[in-house]
């Protein structure tokens, strides 16, 4: 049996160079997730995809996932919570009324969230994505248990160095069907995602790519059949 690295790529923000991270990524018969910011047209000085609403609608027919990243990007925990309600609720109905299809997923803007946040979201979603990994509760982040506080790999070199002895460790351990990760993306340039996902091939491991409600609902059944080589 042959351990697999089943990897969802995930784009937080929605911006307008995320379209053609989607055609890259098509071009390399890879699905990823894209999570947008919803009612303004740029943010921290960056055009975002609403300044263009059909390409998030392109993006989706390409077979990619479309998730909300909120309406104006807030930190939840430092808002009203009827506020953190709308920018949910109203994110994700703009997001269906666009693309036709149910939005599934949430990432918290920043990362952020507390037990409110959380029960709020959980009303309008099927899962929720933070910003890092939980060293105490999950350190290789592969476990997924709570669908609401989902954690993910970032750039950053601490997420990197532990990425880099990740399918070592996790071989070790004894996770031999199929490991789970999530990474985290923002404004990396094509070359740079090219790179990632040329160094998640060459791991000693077969990787594959897919949305994150794909992974999320890996059952026993789907490792088993990853695992024939």
């Amino acid at each position: 049996m042959t351990s697999k690295l089943c990897v969802a790529l995930t784009f937080d923000d929605g911006l307008i160079e995320h379209y053609s991270v989607a055609q890259l990524l098509n071009r390399l018969g890879i699905r990823a997730t894209f999570f947008v910011v919803t009612h303004i047209k740029n943010h921290e000085g960056r055009t975002l995809l609403t300044s263009r609403p059909e390409l998030m609608e392109r993006i989706s027919k390409k077979g990619h996932e479309i998730g909300s990243h909120t309406k104006t990007h807030p930190n939840l925990t430092t808002i009203p919570l009827y506020e953190v309600e709308e920018e949910a609720r109203e994110s994700k109905q703009l997001l269906e009324n666009l693309i036709g299809t149910e939005i599934r997923g949430f990432a918290y803007p920043y990362g952020a969230y507390n037990a409110n946040v959380v029960k709020i979201i959980s009303k309008y979603y099927k899962y929720a994505r933070g910003g890092g990994v939980n060293p105490l509760e999950d350190p290789f982040n592969v476990k997924f248990e709570n669908l609401y506080t989902l954690g993910a790999f970032a750039r950053q070199r601490r997420y990197i160095r532990k990425l880099l002895k990740l399918p070592v460790k996790l071989i070790k351990r004894d996770y031999i069907s199929c490991i789970r990760i999530a990474l985290v993306l923002h404004a990396e340039s094509l070359p740079e995602i090219l790179m990632l996902i040329t160094y998640l091939k060459s791991l000693p491991a077969h990787t594959c790519f897919m949305s994150m409600s794909e992974l999320l609902n890996l059952s026993s059944s789907d490792y088993q059949a990853l695992s024939i080589e």
